[in-house]
């Protein structure tokens, strides 16, 4: 039995003891009129769940604004409102890295699902050339997030049958709403020039908006934030935004802003200048009373400040 293998035992073990804890002491046992309770991960999930199910459910988000869900760690807290739920909704695509094997056990005996398992394949994009390893930023491609809001509204509806033409005709109007979005957002960006389209970021977590959008990604870490950069890696950054005279360089809400600013300073020493734009929302909404608090928002608000820093400024 390797390490791997042990940990993952463990962790069911203290999931069973929890929800026998829960069960017996610690909640009463949700009965009849009482409202489902949904556990989903990111609070990408947990928009997309609200603006389909609206007040029919309890719903709990596992991981909150500015929370890294490739670096996450479940706590305590968590595996109790695992053991509580009667709805488990997760991203899959190994976006929630440690959680994975949790959730895939948990499958035999709870209804637990990966919003992202109904893409097609071939919509999905290879990470780092492992043909079986997909790219997880989906969401970043607002065509391709509609699978997953047909996905949550199926599991949803299959939980409270009664609800399922509520819940069809919010996920109708969302899906509506995303389309409009996709139209305008690409309208904005067709304003920067196609030899600007260039998105240098913390780490690679645009591919998907990239190709939706036809820009250029360059990112100095991996898909997951756990990866690190390398001195070539900075350099060949650097490099890029000398040759196409990049204006600007993005740092993103749940990645801290330091590997950029060393761009920054790496660009200064070629005596030429580069902007920190605003930061971007890449693997979490913002705060409720952010600019970022749904996802029609976030994706609207990260294609504006991508316009903003790309835009070629006029001279008076």
């Amino acid at each position: 039995m390797n390490i791997r293998q042990l940990i993952l035992i463990l962790t069911l073990c203290i999931v069973a003891m929890l929800y026998v804890l829960y069960r017996t002491i610690m909640v009463p046992t949700i009965t009849g009129n009482s409202k489902p309770y949904v556990v989903c991960t990111t609070t990408i999930i947990g928009d997309t769940i609200a603006q389909i199910a609206g007040d029919t459910i309890h719903l709990e988000i596992l991981m909150g604004p500015g929370v890294d869900p490739h670096t996450y760690k479940p706590v305590e807290h968590d595996l109790i409102k695992i053991a509580q739920a009667d709805l488990i909704l997760y991203h899959g695509l190994h976006l929630e890295a440690r959680m994975t094997d949790l959730f895939e056990h948990l499958a035999t005996t709870k209804i637990t699902y990966p919003v992202t398992q109904d893409i097609p394949r071939h919509l999905l994009i290879a990470a780092d050339q492992h043909q079986a390893v997909f790219d997880p930023h989906v969401w970043f491609d607002p065509l391709l997030w509609i699978y997953a809001i047909h996905t949550t509204t199926q599991k949803l509806s299959e939980l409270l049958p009664e609800n399922s033409q509520i819940y069809e005709r919010n996920a109708d109007q969302f899906i509506r709403a995303i389309q409009e979005l996709y139209q305008s957002t690409h309208i904005d960006l067709k304003t920067i020039p196609p030899e600007k389209r260039y998105l240098i970021t913390s780490h690679d977590a645009f591919s998907y908006f990239a190709r939706a959008y036809d820009f250029n990604v360059i990112s100095l870490c991996g898909i997951n934030t756990a990866s690190e950069a390398g001195v070539s890696d900075v350099q060949a950054i650097i490099q890029t935004i000398l040759q196409h005279h990049i204006p600007t360089i993005f740092v993103e809400s749940s990645i801290p802003p330091r590997s950029m600013q060393a761009i920054q300073q790496g660009v200064s020493a070629h005596r030429r200048q580069v902007h920190i734009g605003q930061e971007l929302y890449s693997d979490s909404l913002g705060a409720p009373c952010s600019p970022a608090s749904t996802y029609q928002k976030m994706i609207d608000y990260n294609v504006q400040a991508i316009k903003q820093g790309l835009t070629p400024q006029k001279t008076i």
